[in-house]
């Protein structure tokens, strides 16, 4: 018989406490992540780290109904914490001094209507039907980034403004996480788990995603300066932006016979197929008009 929920979190955290070379203390809560999407998360904490890995067992509980072993599932969260142990560790004195702070402040587009509660307490600007918000970047590698979201109270400790967070992260962002453009048929097979819808007579091969580098919040890259203006540069015409997810987007050439009407329709197709909760950006999409520089919602 499968253990309830509650009876493999207690299973898991015992087990957990069991394993660790050291002496270790638990601290679970909701947290509230993107899209209103709240998580039940438990913070292993240990004598001696100023960060402490957080594990959120709903995740693995759900791989322990479809039968994956308990301790295979424990072997993998332990190989996460000790490779949180291992890794570089972070003086948090230095976060409450801006001047260090400073150029790793970066942003990130998130959907406006659906964090409202998430940005009131978040520093902010509201762009299009999007918002845009900060975040700390403590260490960037090739495999996995960390990071902190900047709310209102680091403003007050660092005595700054959102629009100067605006400012950083503009220079920021692109240095830290360089903005990469792709045929979308080169990546389709690795990047979608299913097959996009058609958009009309469009082909894939008309269709360029745009990210970072790191494929980590690469829908921001559309705020860079100068990346759009250089793209439909190249392209010769204005161009449509799809928001694919918070990671993507898909640009697409104006010159194209496209039914512009049927945009939105495909793209909340795809956001309710091939895009996570946590994941989805908008339903809308958007016109670069190179004439203007500016980025404007068309459905």
């Amino acid at each position: 018989m499968i253990e309830t929920y509650e009876e493999f979190v207690s299973r898991l955290m015992n087990r957990i406490a069991e394993e660790s070379s050291e002496e270790i203390s638990f601290s679970r809560r909701s947290i509230l992540k993107n899209n209103n999407k709240r998580l039940d998360a438990i913070t292993v904490c240990r004598a001696g780290y100023d960060l402490c890995p957080t594990i959120y067992p709903e995740f693995y509980y759900q791989q322990y109904q479809k039968g994956e072993d308990f301790e295979t599932l424990l072997m993998r969260i332990m190989e996460g914490i000790r490779h949180e142990i291992t890794a570089e560790r972070i003086d948090l004195k230095n976060v409450s001094d801006f001047h260090r702070m400073k150029d790793k402040v970066v942003f990130r587009l998130i959907n406006a209507s659906r964090n409202q509660e998430l940005l009131s307490d978040l520093a902010h600007v509201l762009y299009l039907d999007l918002a845009i918000v900060f975040a700390c970047v403590v260490s960037v590698k090739e495999e996995e980034t960390a990071s902190f979201l900047i709310h209102k109270e680091h403003l007050m400790m660092w005595n700054t403004t959102v629009e100067e967070l605006f400012e950083l992260a503009k220079d920021n962002t692109p240095r830290l996480f360089p903005a990469c453009c792709q045929d979308l048929s080169d990546v389709i097979e690795k990047e979608y788990p299913k097959e996009l819808p058609p958009m009309g007579n469009l082909k894939h091969e008309c269709m360029y995603v745009l990210s970072n580098q790191h494929r980590i919040h690469g829908a921001s890259c559309i705020l860079y300066r100068h990346i759009l203006k250089e793209i439909g540069e190249k392209m010769g015409c204005d161009l449509y932006i799809i928001p694919s997810s918070v990671h993507e987007t898909l640009i697409i050439p104006s010159r194209l016979d496209l039914d512009v009407s049927q945009f939105r329709k495909v793209i909340m197709e795809v956001n309710a197929t091939a895009v996570s909760e946590e994941e989805y950006l908008s339903d809308h999409a958007y016109l670069y008009k190179r004439k203007s520089n500016k980025l404007q919602s068309i459905a």
